[in-house]
C-alpha cells in the first residue's frame, strides 16, 4: 500500500468520523458548537489512529 493511498484513506475515514460526531452534537447551539469543532476534528483523528493501531 502506498503512502499516498494510506493518507487518502485515513483522511476519508477522519471525515466520516467527524461527520458522525457532528451529527451526535447537532443539538448544541451553533455558537457553542463552533467552540468545539476543533475538538471534534481531533477526536476523529485520534479515533482513526487508535483503530489503525489496534489492528
Amino acid at each position: 500500500m502506498s503512502l499516498t493511498y494510506y493518507m487518502d484513506d485515513m483522511e476519508k475515514r477522519v471525515t466520516e468520523e467527524k461527520d458522525r460526531l457532528q451529527q451526535m452534537f447537532n443539538t448544541i447551539p451553533r455558537d457553542k458548537l463552533s467552540m468545539v469543532e476543533e475538538l471534534i476534528t481531533q477526536a476523529a483523528r485520534l479515533r482513526v489512529l487508535l483503530d489503525d493501531n489496534w489492528i
